[in-house]
């Protein structure tokens, strides 16, 4: 046994050198009981290592002189992946920390929000166990689009207009397609 001593800057962030063994059965413990950090091997057949930390808990990587956050796991259990303010279970950041997925819970309901949205009428797909449906969804005043090699092919407008072969339906069902100089449906 000894002890482990770090490297401490003005802003009380530590700083290790090599590698930090935990032997089975025991565990690296802070000193202050109210600001903890928790490093467990756990014992025994089956064990799985475990971190334990007082507020939210950082994954930086080092380039350039200097720490860059990765990822944030909150105290509340949200985890962002780009983003140190998750609004969801999982918050995955785009090029800013604005543009992001989220993934999460509302009303009973999985939820998918490919717009940086939380509430139940923003979510993209939702669905939940009780029903077993896969609901599509789009924001309000919004279109619903399938396409084929960036082409469109089914569009839904929000006055519900559908059209197939256009991208701008002008009746209730809107059918474009042609072939030389005939069209089929």
């Amino acid at each position: 046994g000894g002890n482990l001593f770090a490297n401490w800057d003005s802003s009380k962030n530590a700083t290790f050198a090599g590698n930090i063994d935990v032997p089975e059965g025991k565990s690296i413990y802070s000193v202050n009981a109210s600001r903890k950090i928790v490093l467990d091997e756990g014992s025994g057949a089956g064990r799985s290592a475990s971190w334990t930390a007082y507020g939210d808990i950082k994954f930086s990587t080092y380039s350039d002189s200097s720490y860059n956050e990765k990822v944030r796991i909150k105290a509340d259990g949200n985890v962002g992946i780009g983003t140190d303010s998750p609004i969801a279970k999982l918050s995955i950041a785009g090029t800013s920390d604005t543009d992001r997925i989220n993934i999460g819970t509302v009303s009973g309901y999985n939820m998918l929000w490919l717009n940086n949205g939380t509430a139940l009428v923003d979510a993209n797909f939702f669905s939940r166990a009780s029903d077993t449906n896969l609901y599509i969804n789009r924001p309000s005043g919004k279109m619903i689009q399938f396409r084929e090699n960036n082409v469109a092919g089914v569009t839904f407008l929000s006055g519900g207009n559908v059209g197939i072969g256009t991208d701008s339906p002008s009746s209730l069902l809107h059918i474009t397609a042609g072939y030389a100089n005939n069209n089929y449906l």
